[in-house]
C-alpha cells in the first residue's frame, strides 16, 4: 500500500509555484517600469530558494519512481517528456501566429525543431525526465554510492554561470535563450533529494522555534551581505541556508492553517501552474504592450505597483490551479499528468489513473 504523501511536500511545491509566478510577473512588469518595487526585491531574494526547493522535493518524490517496476518507471519518464514536448509546441506556435498578424518572417521548421531539442522557456519541464534518467543511470553504474554523483553535481553548479555565458552566444534561437546554466545549477538539488531525502524530512520533523529564528537571521544577513552578487558559489550558499530555513518553517506551521491548505492545493497542481502561467503571460504580453501608456499611472505609486504585481500573481495562480484541477479530472488529463502510455500492464494503468 502506498504511503500518504506528507503535507509539507505539497505545501513546499505550492510555495515554489507561487514564487515562480511572482518572479515572472515581476519580470514582465519591469518591461514597463524602470523603477524597482518591494515585491520585485522579494522575488529576487527568493531566487536561490524557488527552483532548488522544487527540484529537491522532486528528487525526494523520484524515489518512488526509481523503486517502481522498470516498465512503469520508464513509461512515467516518457510521460514527463511528452508533457514537455506537447506544451513547448503549443508555446512556440504563438510565434507563427504573431508572424501571420505582423507580416514578419516566420521561424523555419529547423528553428522550431531546434527549440524543442534545447532547453529554453520550459527548461524546468525538460529537467524532470532528464534528471530522473541521470540518477537512474548513476545508480545502475556506480550503485547506491552518492558521493561521486554529488561531487560532479557540485562542479556542475559551480560552473553553471560560465557554461551559460559560453553556450548562450553559440546557440541562438527565435523561441528563447538556451538555459544551460539553470540546468547545471539545479541538478545537485534533485540529486540531494534522490539520495538524502530522508535527512531533509528529518529536519522538517525536528523543526523548532530556535532553529527557525537562527536560520532566519543567518539567511537575512547572507542575503543582505551578498545582495547583487550572482556568483555561483554565493548562490549555492544562499540556497543551502534558505532550504534549511524553509525546512524549519514548514515544520513549524501547522498543516490545518489556511495558508498551508492554500499552498497544498496549489502544490497539487504544480505542473499546470508552471505551464499555464507562462502561456498566459506570453499570450497577453503583446496586448499589454499596446496598453503601456495607460499603465504609466501605475508607476507613480509604489503601493499601486506592488498591489498590481500581487493581484496579477494571485489571479494567475488561481486561474492556473482551477484549470489544472479541471484538466486533471477530464478525459484530457494525460496532457498534464504523466501516464504510462501502454508500457505498463493494463491493471497498473487503471491504478495510475
Amino acid at each position: 500500500m502506498q504511503k500518504p504523501r506528507l503535507d509539507w511536500i505539497d505545501a513546499g511545491r505550492g510555495f515554489c509555484g507561487v514564487g515562480v509566478v511572482l518572479y515572472h510577473v515581476c519580470d514582465w512588469f519591469s518591461e514597463f517600469s524602470p523603477d524597482r518595487f518591494l515585491l520585485q526585491d522579494v522575488a529576487l531574494a527568493l531566487a536561490p530558494l524557488r527552483m532548488p526547493l522544487f527540484f529537491l522535493i522532486s528528487g525526494i518524490l523520484s524515489q518512488n519512481i526509481h523503486k517502481a517496476p522498470v516498465e512503469k518507471r520508464d513509461a512515467r519518464i516518457v510521460g514527463l517528456l511528452f508533457i514537455y514536448l506537447f506544451w513547448s509546441c503549443i508555446l512556440f506556435s504563438r510565434s507563427f501566429l504573431i508572424t501571420l498578424a505582423t507580416g514578419e518572417t516566420a521561424p523555419t521548421v529547423g528553428e522550431f525543431l531546434t527549440a524543442l531539442a534545447i532547453p529554453t522557456i520550459y527548461w524546468f519541464l525538460l529537467c524532470l525526465p532528464l534528471f530522473n534518467v541521470l540518477i537512474i543511470l548513476c545508480k545502475n553504474r556506480i550503485g547506491p554510492h552518492p558521493w561521486p554523483v554529488l561531487l560532479v553535481a557540485l562542479a556542475m553548479a559551480l560552473l553553471s554561470n560560465v557554461a551559460q555565458q559560453r553556450v548562450e552566444p553559440m546557440v541562438t534561437n527565435t523561441f528563447g535563450h538556451v538555459q544551460v546554466g539553470p540546468i547545471l545549477f539545479n541538478f545537485i538539488w534533485f540529486a540531494l533529494g534522490a539520495y538524502f531525502g530522508e535527512i531533509y524530512k528529518r529536519i522538517v520533523q525536528q523543526a523548532n522555534g530556535v532553529r527557525l529564528l537562527l536560520t532566519g537571521l543567518l539567511c537575512t544577513f547572507v542575503i543582505w551581505a551578498s545582495w547583487g552578487s550572482d556568483a555561483a558559489g554565493v548562490r549555492l550558499i544562499k540556497s543551502i541556508l534558505l532550504l534549511w530555513f524553509f525546512a524549519n518553517l514548514l515544520g513549524m506551521i501547522p498543516g490545518r492553517l489556511a495558508i498551508m491548505r492554500i499552498f497544498k492545493s496549489v502544490g497539487k497542481q504544480t505542473l499546470p501552474l508552471y505551464i499555464f502561467h507562462i502561456l498566459i503571460i506570453a499570450g497577453v504580453g503583446g496586448l499589454i504592450r499596446i496598453m503601456a501608456p495607460p499603465l504609466d499611472a501605475i508607476h507613480q505609486s509604489s503601493i499601486v505597483a506592488n498591489g498590481v504585481i500581487l493581484g496579477v500573481t494571485v489571479f494567475l495562480t488561481v486561474i492556473c490551479v482551477v484549470a489544472g484541477q479541471w484538466l486533471s479530472n477530464s478525459r484530457f488529463s494525460w496532457l498534464i499528468v504523466p501516464r504510462y502510455w501502454g508500457r505498463a500492464p493494463r491493471a497498473e494503468r487503471r491504478e495510475a489513473v
